[in-house]
Order: structure tokens, then C-alpha cells, then sequence
């Protein structure tokens, strides 16, 4: 056992700096993939944890005439309410500082007792402190409002009050600003007036300083029991409303409920982002040093025939090859540890980062502790089979081996009459030469051609997510231009639809929400005017008839649906069967705050179908527009103008060229990642490469002292190192159109996940690119071992011999 100690320090003296080298490699790549998974957990939480941090609402209740005592006392009295709170919204608009052109700013809330804001949807304070309940003038602002206007806290601002009717009351108020931050709304907008409405959270004391007339609304936050029915509670408010006239004629209702579901499906990107870079990453770390742990145990076994004839027994051989294997992989643990503890400040990412509750240093104990003993595991167990082949190769086998085969390249390369220095190199590369010179190669190809391959999937998977963020066909926008009027109607007479023929297809439609097999589901209904305009179908046809229905992907796997079977739908009319006629992709399409529709989520009716329009004949709540090749000037301004032609001026109107829902401007957000991880794998592919490049020119010093003997000159050794480089480099290659495969099946996957058309691409400029990419890579990084092979000194080098 002595003598193998001998051994073991023997080497680790010879070889301790590549060993230490590779457990950097391992440290680093294995820390960063720690880091990328536990971002991921803290990604797809941090929403969660938000909303429990926040006591967020379930439901908003809104009397069109005012929440009064006795509707809130009998809400409050259901069973399946937890808590509730009442605010109001103040009919008022900044003066002071002047908003900019582009400033959206909705109406402010303020909180009729202590509950709304604090125990109830209490914000999370980015900056500063919660106003005080008692202070008519402290105020919270949010992000939004504070960019917009470039305050922050300790800043005042100057609003101008209004009557319900719009006309001024002649009053100011001045208000400052004590805290900055965020409810559940601006952490990730789903609807239009989360993206229009910037927050400005005021006081119980300012509620109470103003007059009813100043309310532009008043209703109840709700928060349900876990487990209670959203519909259900919906009947039974619309019952108790009938109970109170005074509280008007009209309930609106806002479920909260679908509002997790679309963040995190709009989270989602970042969270595979961050998984996929993780396990990309992972895979290719652990494949490529499982292949140079299989080298350096196959360069050590060079010595095993002294050894055995020393009388040393495979089982301490084996145990000598795996001491170093195992020593690196702790100190490359380790070094992990460290590297994804310091890394966690960086995640969350995305919408996320501003949802999360308790930001900074995070030590995700569950990834760490299987990180850990995976890595070990791995690559102790995976070193195990080449160390017992090494330790229990016998003498024949090793005279067999160094008189291996040579490589038909090298030899073609040699008859082709290509330079000394090249046939060399390429022989070099190819085979693995004999006894205390021999290199395995083989392991040197594998890990350059998996470096290859995940480099290739990652660009390919890139450039499908780039073209999917950028198509809107593909997210469900089958249309140039939408006019939105909200609550208003849009006169499409004005729009001379009929006789334009710039329009090639326009419709008309109205929102609504239903429910569809027991689930709250954010729906359109749709009118044909002219020719034909839809969402993205995947399956079906469009809705022709009032008793047909098409629905998302995701709604359709929550009720347990295909396309073909009938379906309860309940909405303003009594409960009714309808058929599936198809199965689409939506685009952002809701109505002020009320959860849209997005993706996977939503139904698309007939107008009739969907309980018909609430608007005059021929108004529509939006218009969808598409143009002709060349549409006229004409025909694009009365477009943008058709907002003018809104019955109510009350009402926002906006005309919107793209409609990508919260998950595509998502999406954009995470578009860097692939090529992020590509630059990760071309640094891995290149410091594996470099490895092994210097372990050839490190064994094979003998050869290299011989070719200086007869004759070669320092740049003739340099173009040999030069021509392995490259020679390796072209074998790499061969994994291109395995990592396109990859990169579009895993896209593909993606794709089907999400609901929407997948339609992979194979970006051939960065396919084409990548080939001279490698080889002038190989050669960069061939230059510092051909430096050392050129001041190979042959005398030191033979003297051994």
C-alpha cells in the first residue's frame, strides 16, 4: 500500500496542475450550472411567494353606483370570503411635475380603512416606506410613475381634481412621495390598464378627506377561502347586489384567479432559460470530463507494467488511478459551492426579479446537496471503468496497443505530398501512439464533438425563439392593426369598409368572460365584415354559428377537451352546449383590468354566440384590421383615426400594431440566453480542446525531440500542434447537423408545450460560420501549446532514453 502512496504523490507532483486545472473547469462549469437551476426554482417561486408576501386579492366587487354598507356587511358574511377591503378610486390627474406625451396615468387608490394596502394586497417597497394611514398626503408610487415622471421618494407631485362627470372641481392636492413600489399588478401587467395605469397608492386619511363626488369608483378587494368557488362567489354577489338598489343596477366582477396562471406561463421562458441552460451546460460539462478523466487515467497507465511487475495489484492500481479523480472532483465541488452561492444575487431574472421578496444571497440547500453528489457520483462512478481496463490490461494487450493500426488519413495526408509538418500533425490527432507517448484520442474527438453539438442546438433553439418573439402569426395576430376602444364602441362606417379595396379582411368584435367547463376563461366574440380575419388556428376552423366555440390549448387540457366534443359554457345568457370547432393561439386580447387572453388561454365565439353585442348596432368594442399589400395612405389614416369615432371620450382608445401576449413579452426578454449559453459552450469547447492539446504536446515530448533531431525547425513544430488543432477541429464538425436535430426537436417540444405553432429554424448563416468559427478557434488556442512544443529542448527531453 506504501508503494502506491509513492505513487499517487509521485503524480500528483507531475500532473498537479492540470488535475487542478480540471477542477477549476469542474468548479466554475459546475457552479454556474448550480447557479442556472437554483435561479430557476427561485424564477418560477418567486410569484408565489410574492402573492402569499402580499396577501394578494382573489376578486374585486365594484356596485356601479358605489360599494355601501349594507352590500359590503352581506359580502362579508359569505362563506367563502376570507377577508375583504373597501377603496376608492380618485378622479384625478398630475399637473405637477408635467407628464410627458407618451405618460399613461390611470386613477389613484385609496384605501377606505387600514386593511387595503396592508393587510390586503400590501405592496412590496422597492424604495422608501408605506405612507402613513393618518397623512392625506403621503403617498406610494410605483416604478412606473416614478420613471415616468423622474421622482423618487422625497419628491411631491401636484394633482388636479375632477368631478365623475369630468368637469373640474377647482381643487389641487399636493402629494409626496414616501415609497416606491410594487403590488401585484405592476410586478408582471397583464391587462391594459396594468400596462396604462401606474400605481399612486394613497391613505385611508385621503379617503376620508374627499367627497363621494370625487369617487370615480368604489368596490371591495376580496380575498377567498382556499378552495372557494370564483363562480359560485360571483352568483351570489350579483344576488346580494339585487338585495341593495342603492349600490346601482350593474356588478362589475374581477377574478383574480386566472392572473397566476398567465405570469407564470409568461415566466415560464426564463424558467426553461434557466433550465435549459442548466442542463445544456450540465450534460456537456460532465461528458466532456468524464472524457478527460478518462485521458488523464489512460496517460497514467503508461507506468502500470512497472508497476505490476513491482508486484503492485490491480486493485491498488485502480485505487491509484481514482485517488487523483476523486481529490479533483471534491475540490471542484467545492469550488461549485462556492461559485452558485455567489452567483444567487443574479437571480431571480426577469419580471421575477421584481416579484421576489427576500432578494440577494439565496442558498438553495436542495440543489446544492444533489449537485454535489450527483457530480460526485458521476464522475467517480463514470472513471471506475477505465480505471479497472487500465488496471487490468495485461502486458499483450499493451504491446497490441502500441502497435496500433495507423490512421488511412495520416497516411493519405503523407502520399498526397502535403508538408512534413502537416502529415505529422494530422497523424498526431488521429492516433494515439505507443508506450509512454501514447495519448487516447479518442476521448479527445468525443468531447470536441459534443462541444460541437450542444453549441449547435443552442443557436438553432435561439434562433427559433428570435423568430417566434418576432412573428406574430406565430403568437396569434393574423391582422396589421387593431383599434381598441375598451369600453367604448368604434363606428365602423367610418372606415368605409365595404368599398376600400385596401382592406383585404376586417372584423369586429366585443369581450367578455365566460365560463367554460367550470373555468373562468377570458373570451371574444367576432364578426366577419369582410373577407375573413381570425386568430392562429392549429386545428379546426374559426366559430360560424352561435352554438360553436373555439378555445386555447392550455383551456382546453384543463376541462379535459378536444376539438369535436360539446362543452358547458355559461355567460350573461343562461348555460348552454357548445361544439369545439377549433383549437387556436391567442394574442393579447382583454378589457381594462380583466384577465386577458394569452397564448393557450382564452375562446373565441360569434358575437351572438357570445351572448351578443352591448353596443349599438354597427359599433364595435375593437376592430381587426388587415391591409392589402399596399394599402393607401387614406386607408391607414382613417384606420388611426377611428379611435375619434368612440361613443364615450371617457374611455381609452388605442390603435395597436402588435398584440403579443404576457408570455411573447416574456419571451423577448430571455432572447439572449441561447446565445449566452452558446458563448459558455465555445469557451467549454475551447478549454477542452486546449487540454487536451497540452497533454499531447506534454506526452509526446519524446516525439517532438526527435522530429527537432532530424531537422525540424521551431516552426515546423509550431505548424504540427497547428495542424492537429485543426485536424481536430474539422472531426468536431461532424456534430452540426447532430446539434441541429437537437436545437429543433427541442424547440419543437417547447413549442407544443406552449400551444403555439412551432416552425424551428436552421439558422444556415451561423451553420455556415460556425465551420471557419472552429477552426481559427482551434488554432488561437493551439498557439500556446505550440509555443511550448517549439521550445522543446531535445537534450532534456532524451536524455531519459
Amino acid at each position: 500500500m506504501s508503494a502506491v502512496w509513492m505513487r499517487m504523490r509521485a503524480e500528483a507532483r507531475a500532473r498537479w496542475r492540470g488535475w487542478f486545472a480540471l477542477a477549476l473547469i469542474i468548479g466554475v462549469g459546475w457552479g454556474a450550472v448550480m447557479a442556472a437551476a437554483a435561479g430557476a426554482r427561485r424564477t418560477q417561486s418567486a410569484y408565489p411567494r410574492f402573492l402569499a408576501y402580499s396577501h394578494a386579492r382573489d376578486v374585486i366587487v365594484a356596485p356601479d353606483a358605489g360599494a355601501v354598507e349594507g352590500f359590503n356587511r352581506d359580502i362579508l358574511k359569505l362563506p367563502a370570503v376570507a377577508s375583504a377591503a373597501q377603496f376608492s378610486g380618485l378622479n384625478a390627474a398630475v399637473i405637477d411635475p408635467k407628464p410627458p406625451e407618451q405618460f399613461s396615468f390611470g386613477t389613484p387608490y385609496m384605501p377606505a380603512d387600514d386593511r387595503y394596502g396592508r393587510s390586503i394586497d400590501r405592496p412590496k417597497v422597492l424604495r422608501g416606506r408605506l405612507p402613513d394611514s393618518g397623512s392625506a398626503t403621503e403617498v406610494l408610487a410605483s416604478p412606473g410613475f416614478a420613471a415616468g415622471l423622474d421622482v423618487d421618494v422625497g419628491d411631491r407631485v401636484k394633482l388636479e381634481v375632477f368631478h365623475n362627470d369630468g368637469s373640474p372641481t377647482g381643487k389641487t392636492i399636493t402629494l409626496r412621495i414616501v415609497g416606491v413600489g410594487v403590488t401585484m399588478s405592476e410586478v408582471f401587467p397583464i391587462t391594459s390598464f396594468d400596462r396604462v395605469n401606474p400605481l399612486l397608492l394613497m391613505t385611508r386619511a385621503a379617503f376620508r378627506s374627499r367627497s363621494l363626488d370625487e369617487h370615480a369608483f368604489e368596490g371591495l378587494v376580496v380575498r377567498l377561502r382556499p378552495g372557494a368557488d370564483t363562480a359560485a362567489f360571483q352568483r351570489r354577489a350579483e344576488e346580494i347586489q339585487k338585495l341593495h338598489p342603492e349600490s346601482g343596477t350593474q356588478l362589475f366582477f374581477s377574478s383574480e384567479a386566472g392572473r397566476p396562471g398567465i405570469v407564470n406561463r409568461a415566466m415560464q421562458p426564463q424558467v426553461a432559460a434557466l433550465a435549459a441552460f442548466a442542463f445544456a451546460l450540465g450534460i456537456t460539462l460532465l461528458l466532456v470530463v468524464t472524457q478527460t478523466t478518462a485521458r488523464q487515467i489512460a496517460l497514467a497507465s503508461t507506468e502500470h507494467p512497472t508497476l505490476r511487475a513491482l508486484g503492485t495489484s490491480p486493485r491498488h492500481l485502480i485505487l491509484a488511478s481514482l485517488t487523483p479523480v476523486a481529490a479533483t472532483t471534491l475540490v471542484g465541488a467545492a469550488i461549485a459551492c462556492v461559485v452558485a452561492i455567489a452567483a444567487s444575487p443574479l437571480t431571480p431574472i426577469g419580471a421575477a426579479r421584481i416579484a421576489e421578496p427576500h432578494p440577494g444571497v439565496a442558498i438553495d440547500a436542495s440543489v446544492l446537496g444533489i449537485g454535489v453528489a450527483g457530480l460526485i457520483a458521476v464522475l467517480i462512478g463514470a472513471a471506475i471503468l477505465p480505471a479497472r481496463h487500465a488496471a487490468r490490461r495485461s502486458e499483450r494487450e499493451e504491446i497490441e496497443r502500441s502497435f496500433a493500426r495507423s490512421s488511412r488519413l495520416a497516411q493519405g495526408a503523407t502520399k498526397a505530398g502535403l508538408p512534413a509538418s502537416a502529415s505529422t500533425g494530422i497523424r498526431m490527432a488521429l492516433e494515439p501512439g505507443r508506450g509512454s507517448s501514447a495519448v487516447p484520442v479518442r476521448t479527445v474527438v468525443l468531447g470536441a464533438v459534443v462541444s460541437i453539438i450542444a453549441l449547435t442546438a443552442a443557436y438553432t433553439f435561439g434562433a427559433s425563439l428570435d423568430h417566434a418573439v418576432a412573428t406574430p402569426r406565430l403568437f396569434g395576430q393574423q391582422w396589421d392593426a387593431m383599434v381598441d376602444g375598451q369600453f367604448s364602441g368604434i363606428i365602423t362606417s367610418a372606415l368605409h369598409v365595404g368599398d376600400d379595396p385596401s382592406f383585404e379582411a376586417v372584423a369586429g368584435g366585443s369581450y367578455s368572460t365566460i365560463v367554460v367547463g367550470g373555468t373562468v376563461v377570458a373570451a371574444i366574440g367576432i364578426d366577419q365584415l369582410r373577407g375573413s380575419v381570425f386568430p392562429t388556428l392549429l386545428e379546426g376552423r374559426a366559430p360560424a354559428r352561435p352554438d360553436e366555440i373555439v378555445l386555447g390549448s392550455s383551456t382546453l387540457k384543463r376541462i379535459h377537451k378536444n376539438v369535436g366534443d360539446d362543452v358547458d359554457v355559461a355567460g350573461d345568457s343562461a348555460s348552454r352546449s357548445l361544439r369545439i370547432v377549433g383549437r387556436s393561439v391567442f394574442p393579447a386580447f382583454g378589457i381594462g383590468g380583466f384577465s386577458p387572453t394569452s397564448l393557450g388561454e382564452g375562446a373565441a365565439l360569434t358575437i351572438e354566440g357570445l351572448g351578443g353585442s352591448k353596443l349599438p348596432p354597427g359599433q364595435y368594442s375593437f376592430l381587426l384590421v388587415r391591409y392589402t399589400d399596399h394599402p393607401s395612405s387614406e386607408t391607414i389614416r382613417r384606420v388611426n383615426d377611428a379611435c375619434s369615432t368612440a361613443v364615450s371620450e371617457e374611455n381609452l382608445c388605442y390603435v395597436l400594431r402588435r398584440q403579443p401576449p404576457p408570455e411573447i413579452s416574456s419571451y423577448a426578454d430571455v432572447r439572449n440566453v441561447p446565445w449566452l449559453l452558446t458563448g459558455l459552450l465555445a469557451a467549454l469547447a475551447a478549454a477542452t480542446l486546449a487540454h487536451g492539446l497540452l497533454a499531447t504536446v506534454r506526452r509526446r515530448r519524446r516525439d517532438l525531440a526527435i522530429l527537432k533531431t532530424l531537422g525540424f525547425i521551431r516552426g515546423q513544430i509550431s505548424a504540427t500542434v497547428a495542424w492537429q488543432a485543426t485536424t481536430l477541429a474539422l472531426l468536431a464538425l461532424i456534430g452540426i447537423p447532430f446539434g441541429v436535430v437537437l436545437g429543433r426537436w427541442g424547440w419543437t417540444a417547447l413549442a407544443g408545450q406552449l400551444g403555439i405553432p412551432a416552425e424551428p429554424l436552421s439558422p444556415l448563416t451561423a451553420i455556415v460560420l460556425t465551420i471557419p468559427a472552429a477552426l481559427i478557434l482551434a488554432n488561437v488556442v493551439a498557439a500556446l501549446p505550440a509555443r511550448s512544443a517549439a521550445h522543446t529542448r531535445p537534450a532534456l527531453a532524451l536524455r531519459s532514453e
